[in-house]
């Protein structure tokens, strides 16, 4: 290969070349052409370059900002997608609370409607009573508007308003057979009424009528009315003749319990002190239950009513005990000696009766019948009397403490002058028990012959006899007490 080494080349003639630091437009003068549009070409050219580099730095920030965006979009695809699976299922769980809330209410109003019925008003017709009625006599005023506000009291639910319930009440303004007319000044009275509330409003009183409003105050209301009835039809008597009456009032046929309601009903309308109503009230009740209260004590010293009713009530009840005891005596029933030896013995006997296993009220054995019942399983019909109670005492050997002196002086009082009544009196004072368990019996005594000595009376005669002899207060209580024992024992 030849040796070749550059030469240097003269920067002036180097094919037309101009230096480095020549100008494209001095170049081309040289060479006479007018080159001015591709000067202007270059130049604005040269700025669409610059514009363009400067456009697309722009783009390429736009391009990064894009595919930022690029990214944040698939973000948003990806969370939209799971937002709308969120979505479905808050909806899913919406539209379940939403059924369980309605099928909750849906049950509740069921039962609602099931508990609670209708609460609309719903009018009854009122009731009509027949026996009510108002003639206008001062006597009905009282009992009158008692029983009006009373039926107001229970129909609650009868009438829409005032008016109506004084339209009912108008309406009993009669006699009692139901006849209306001049006579019956309590209708006239509300004739005038409603003439009066027609004239408060204009219109002719001759025409008034229940049509129109009421506007005067006593037709404003049901109360007002009411008094007004009271301050038309008062009775200026009242408290004289409820004074009256309460002095007049006799305890009759009625129990105490009814009488004490009868005479606390009169005496509230009087105004009287504590003494006087005592007072009254013993001269009211009868007599007989008055006479055991001083008989007893304490009846005298009672000032207060109420303890005094109270009394009254407890001698009632021992007065009719009483009384059935002298109705008992008058038919010589029940032997008044005999009662006592066995109420006497009672207690004996039952002791006895329980060591020996036997019932004392029927005489059987006390088996397990009697036992789990613990009293007496037998029929009343098929217990023992006082006879056989009697006879069972005296066959087991127990004593008999007749009253001797008492029956002595019976005796001696219905058989006074008798030879034969004598000879009775002193041969029960010599008589053993053994002999009063041998004598015979009252049916034996009487089918015996007549003697020549007056016969004696039987048991049961000088029973009747001892009952004829006046009773002291001691030997009345002694005889309650007796009953009551008997009446114990019989339930």
């Amino acid at each position: 290969m030849p040796n070749l080494s550059p030469r240097p080349i003269d920067s002036v003639h180097t094919y037309g070349q101009p230096s480095g630091n020549g100008f494209l437009g001095d170049i081309l003068s040289e060479l006479s052409i007018d080159n001015q549009p591709i000067q202007e070409s270059v130049i604005a050219n040269t700025q669409c370059i610059a514009q363009l580099q400067t456009t697309n730095c722009c783009q390429q920030k736009d391009i990064l900002e894009l595919k930022g965006l690029l990214l944040l979009s698939a973000d948003v695809v990806k969370l939209k997608a799971d937002l709308q699976q969120d979505l479905l299922q808050i909806c899913q769980g919406i539209n379940a609370v939403n059924m369980s809330t309605h099928s909750c209410l849906e049950t509740m109003e069921r039962n609602s409607m099931c508990n609670f019925p209708d609460t609309s008003v719903k009018l009854c017709k009122p009731a009509y009573y027949a026996h009510l009625a108002f003639s206008g006599d001062v006597k009905e005023t009282n009992s009158f508007c008692f029983f009006i506000r009373n039926t107001f009291k229970r129909l609650t639910d009868h009438f829409a308003n005032d008016k109506n319930q004084i339209l009912w009440i108008a309406g009993y303004f009669r006699l009692p057979e139901g006849r209306l007319g001049n006579g019956v000044s309590s209708y006239n009275w509300w004739r005038g009424l409603l003439g009066k509330n027609a004239v408060a409003q204009g219109l002719d009183a001759s025409k008034g009528s229940s049509a129109a409003t009421f506007v005067i105050e006593e037709l404003l209301l049901a109360e007002f009315f009411l008094q007004s009835i009271e301050r038309t039809f008062s009775n200026h008597k009242e408290m004289e003749d409820a004074r009256k009456a309460l002095k007049s009032l006799k305890q009759g046929k009625e129990t105490i319990e009814q009488f004490n309601i009868i005479f606390n009903s009169l005496l509230y309308l009087v105004d009287l002190s504590d003494a006087s109503k005592c007072e009254i009230y013993a001269d009211a009740i009868q007599p007989e239950i008055v006479n055991l209260g001083l008989q007893r004590g304490g009846w005298s010293g009672v000032t207060n009513l109420d303890i005094r009713q109270s009394m009254a009530v407890s001698l009632a009840n021992d007065v009719a005990e009483v009384l059935a005891l002298e109705r008992s005596r008058a038919k010589g029933i029940t032997a008044k000696l005999e009662q006592r030896v066995l109420n006497s013995s009672q207690n004996p006997y039952k002791s006895e009766c329980v060591e020996s296993g036997i019932c004392h009220k029927c005489g059987g054995n006390f088996d397990s019948n009697h036992q789990e019942a613990g009293h007496c399983t037998a029929p009343k019909e098929k217990h023992l009397t006082l006879e056989n109670k009697l006879t069972i005492w005296k066959n087991w050997g127990g004593y008999v403490p007749y009253d001797k002196k008492k029956t002595r002086r019976a005796l001696q009082s219905t058989q006074e002058g008798s030879l034969g009544g004598r000879l009775l009196s002193k041969g029960k004072k010599r008589e053993s028990i053994a002999e009063m368990q041998a004598s015979p019996t009252p049916k034996q005594q009487e089918s015996k012959p007549q003697t020549d000595i007056a016969p004696a009376l039987s048991d049961s005669q000088n029973v009747a006899a001892a009952y004829t002899e006046p009773m002291s207060l001691g030997e009345l209580f002694f005889e309650r007490a007796l009953a009551g024992m008997e009446f114990e024992d019989s339930t």
